[in-house]
C-alpha cells in the first residue's frame, strides 16, 4: 500500500478515536479551603498583610508529608514576617524563583489532616503615584497546582476614594470574594487614594539611589572591618619574622559541592505565586511540580521606606 495512503489513514484513526480517549487528570496533593487576606495601609503608603489559610492534605504518599509551604508575596519589599498560628515554627522570606513567604511547619502533616495557618507582614512598593493619586493594585499568590475553594481579599476603607469592582463594605473594609473554586483561583482589587494622604515620598529613595547608598555601608563596613584585621596580620608576620601564608580559597562545602554530603528526608512543599497586579504581567514559575507562578514588582517603581533597608539587606 502507498505510504501517502497509510499516513492518511493513521491521522484519520486518532482523530476518530482520541475524541474517546479518556486522559486521568493529576490528583492534587493538597485542597485550600479557605484563602484569605486583610490589608492595613501604614502612614507612609506601605503595608500590613495579614494572611488565614485553611489547608487539607490529601496526598502524603507520593511527595511525602506536608513540612512546609511557600506563599507568593508581591515583591522582595517585605520585612516583620510574624507567625500567628502554633503549626509555623518558623517563617521567613524566600527568593528562590519568585519571591515568597517560607512557612517551616511544627510536624509533618499526612493525609486527611487540615491546618489553621496565618501570618503577617510588612510589605512595601503597592502603589505607583500619579497626578491624581495614589493608585493600589494588589493580586494575592495563587496555586497552580492546589484548588482553592474561595479566595478573600480584605482592605481598610479608611481614606480609600474610590474602588474598581463591587466590593462589599463590612466592618470597615472592602471585601472582595471568589468562591468560583479551582485552581490559580485569584482576586485582584483596585483603589485609589488622594496624592497627600499619606506621606509616600518621605523616606523613599529610587532603586539607584539605595544600591549607592547600600555600596557605601557595604565599603565602610570592609573598612572598618578588614583594615584592622589586615594590620594585625602584618604585625603578626613583622614580630614573628614569618613568610606570608597563603590559604586555599577552595571549600568542599561551596555550593554543595561534590564532598558536600547531607541527608534529604522524602517530604513535600507546596506553593503559591505572588503578584502586585493583575494585568498580563509574565510569569516566571518556580522550580518543582507543586509550584505556583511568581511575578515580579509591577510598577517598577522600587519605592521602600527607611525601616525597611535592613530587610532588604538581609535578603541578598
Amino acid at each position: 500500500m502507498n505510504k501517502r495512503i497509510l499516513i492518511r489513514l493513521a491521522i484519520l484513526f486518532l482523530f476518530i478515536i482520541l475524541p474517546f480517549t479518556k486522559v486521568e487528570a493529576k490528583s492534587p496533593l493538597d485542597h485550600i479551603h479557605n484563602y484569605e487576606i486583610t490589608v492595613d495601609v501604614r502612614e507612609d503608603g506601605s503595608c500590613d498583610l495579614m494572611y488565614r489559610i485553611e489547608w487539607e492534605v490529601l496526598d502524603s504518599t507520593t511527595d511525602g508529608p506536608l513540612t512546609w509551604i511557600k506563599v507568593g508575596i508581591p515583591n522582595k519589599y517585605a520585612d516583620e514576617f510574624v507567625a500567628l498560628t502554633d503549626n509555623i515554627s518558623k517563617i521567613k522570606y524566600y527568593g528562590n524563583g519568585g519571591d515568597y513567604v517560607r512557612l517551616d511547619l511544627d510536624r509533618s502533616y499526612k493525609a486527611g489532616e487540615t491546618l489553621y495557618l496565618a501570618f503577617s507582614l510588612h510589605q512595601a512598593n503597592l502603589f505607583e503615584l500619579k497626578e491624581d493619586g495614589a493608585y493600589y493594585e494588589f493580586t494575592p499568590g495563587w496555586f497552580e497546582d492546589t484548588p482553592v475553594d474561595v479566595i478573600t481579599v480584605k482592605w481598610n476603607a479608611n481614606n480609600v476614594e474610590s474602588v474598581e469592582g463591587n466590593p462589599e463594605l463590612i466592618d470597615g473594609y472592602y471585601v472582595w470574594t471568589n468562591n468560583d473554586g479551582g485552581y490559580n483561583l485569584r482576586e485582584t482589587v483596585k483603589l485609589v487614594y488622594d496624592e497627600n494622604q499619606y506621606e509616600y515620598l518621605e523616606g523613599n529613595i529610587s532603586d539607584s539611589e539605595y544600591y549607592y547608598t547600600l555600596s557605601q555601608k557595604r565599603l565602610l563596613t570592609v573598612l572598618i572591618i578588614v583594615i584592622p584585621i589586615v594590620g594585625l596580620i602584618i604585625a603578626i608576620m613583622l614580630i614573628r619574622n614569618s613568610k606570608v601564608f597563603r590559604q586555599d580559597g577552595y571549600s568542599s562545602q561551596r555550593g554543595l559541592g561534590a564532598n558536600y554530603h547531607r541527608m534529604v528526608t522524602y517530604t513535600h512543599h507546596s506553593s503559591s505565586g505572588g503578584g502586585g497586579c493583575a494585568c498580563a504581567c509574565a510569569c516566571a514559575c518556580a522550580g518543582g511540580g507543586r509550584a505556583g507562578c511568581s511575578r515580579k514588582d509591577f510598577y517598577g517603581t522600587k519605592l521602600y521606606t527607611k525601616d525597611i533597608y535592613k530587610a532588604i539587606e538581609s535578603h541578598k
